[in-house]
């Protein structure tokens, strides 16, 4: 009694977890009356099969072909009655769980074929533990819909569904011509299910093709917004220093004024009690970075400022003219990125370390900056992927510094040496650098 109870409860077990998934993918036009319409639509199930399988030789001789139509026409006409939304997508999800199921069934096919020469009550305790495996992988399966739903643009939703929905349906059609029940000579059931199978192929590389273009996208998408988000901050950067420069340029205006205003009224003492004051002031500033051009030592100057506050020791050498015949924004676009990526990894090492050389060579500007890092934190993340928690909209800084770089003509490369991580790039000092970056990004 109990065999003949778990047989006919198999499917609505099924069924039970599909709806279930169904109704938290899509809004329930009823939702009072979310478990009360499962639990009908199961009783349903129970009584039909129960009846059928029981009372009709055919149905028990064909029993999972059975099943699987009770689950398709359930599970569709329940999502129809009472949930919102794409009917077309929730055919595929019923399509793709079905599928599954059916394909496990048919993996199990070897071990129901040994149920009359089998001990019975082996049989039966492999045949329990056999569907609660099912159920455990239909469980996950039901996660993966809910974590990654089907997700395609508007305007050419219908026609991909449909390229969606022909897999699974193929994969039942083969599966079903399987059913020892169906008097199918081999060689068409054979004939019949590589057609099936080599339809399949065009449509999964149509949609891998898809898959792969949208991934490009996406990936050039993040690439524009992180070089959109290095222009705004070059422009803070400039529009930073010019206030700066405004606000300086006024205040020593007055000190002019006053020290002039000194000098006509003969107050030489206090004039130079005034100048030893002011320069007394201004030797603290003698640590900042000077190299003349006015970008550069704002960038640096910003950077390094932030590295001290995390408690990162800075070292620099610098050996640059005031004016570099390089493009100022793709000079600032490679150091900004450099920089901010030498400081994030710092920030994770227990003595941190960043040292950064820029010298002309050979008609070359040559820029390092190496920061320090475990050889063990390199060999776990060999790629270099961002470990930030929004992954999408960080980790694009070296992809865009090597992009730069190319596009000016120049080399980028990096390397570990003696416990560094240390970033190398190599721009040429040629206008046509600069003219190649201002065709590629128009300002």
């Amino acid at each position: 009694m109990l065999r003949l109870m778990f047989f006919h409860l198999q499917p609505v077990v099924l069924l039970t977890l599909l709806l279930y998934t169904l109704s938290i993918l899509f809004p329930h036009r009823y939702e009072k009356y979310r478990i009360l319409s499962i639990a009908v639509c199961d009783l349903m199930l129970f009584a039909i099969h129960f009846l059928t399988v029981n009372n009709i030789p055919f149905f028990l001789e064909h029993v999972y072909t059975w099943q699987t139509v009770l689950l398709l026409l359930f599970s569709i006409t329940w999502s129809l009655a009472f949930l919102e939304g794409s009917h077309l997508v929730q055919s595929a999800y019923c399509l793709f769980y079905i599928s599954l199921e059916k394909c496990f069934k048919l993996i199990m096919a070897p071990f129901y074929s040994l149920r009359y020469t089998m001990n019975e009550a082996l049989y039966q305790t492999l045949d329990v533990l056999s569907f609660a495996v099912l159920c455990l992988i239909l469980y996950y399966v039901s996660l993966s819909f809910r974590r990654n739903p089907f997700s395609i643009a508007p305007a050419a939703r219908k026609q991909k569904y449909y390229y969606v929905l022909y897999c699974p349906i193929s994969f039942l059609a083969i599966m079903s011509l399987s059913d020892p029940g169906l008097k199918i000579p081999t060689i068409w059931a054979l004939c019949l299910s590589a057609l099936l199978l080599i339809l399949n192929l065009p449509l999964v590389y149509y949609l891998l093709v898809s898959v792969v273009q949208g991934f490009e996208d996406r990936l050039r998408l993040n690439q524009a917004l992180a070089e959109a988000n290095n222009k705004l901050t070059r422009y803070r950067c400039s529009m930073e220093l010019e206030e700066k420069l405004k606000k300086e340029k006024h205040e020593w205006k007055n000190h002019y004024f006053y020290m002039l205003t000194l000098l006509n009224d003969g107050r030489t003492e206090e004039l130079k009690s005034l100048l030893a004051k002011r320069l007394g002031e201004e030797m603290p500033e003698s640590g900042l970075i000077r190299t003349d051009n006015t970008m550069i030592d704002y960038i640096l100057n910003r950077k390094l400022s932030k590295a001290h506050e995390a408690g990162i020791r800075t070292c620099t050498d610098l050996l640059i003219p005031a004016h570099l015949p390089v493009n100022e924004n793709a000079l600032s676009t490679i150091l900004l990125n450099l920089l901010d990526n030498a400081i994030e990894a710092s920030r994770m090492e227990k003595d941190p370390d960043i040292q950064i050389s820029m010298k002309c060579m050979n008609r070359n500007l040559v820029m390092t900056v190496s920061n320090k890092t475990s050889p063990e934190r390199i060999a776990a993340n060999p790629e270099l992927k961002t470990t930030k928690e929004d992954p999408d909209h960080h980790g694009l800084g070296l992809a865009i510094v090597r992009e730069t770089v190319e596009e000016c003509g120049g080399i980028y490369s990096w390397k570990l040496k003696d416990h560094y991580f240390v970033s190398t790039v190599l721009m040429p000092l040629e206008e046509k650098s600069e003219k190649s970056f201002k065709q590629r990004h128009p300002s």
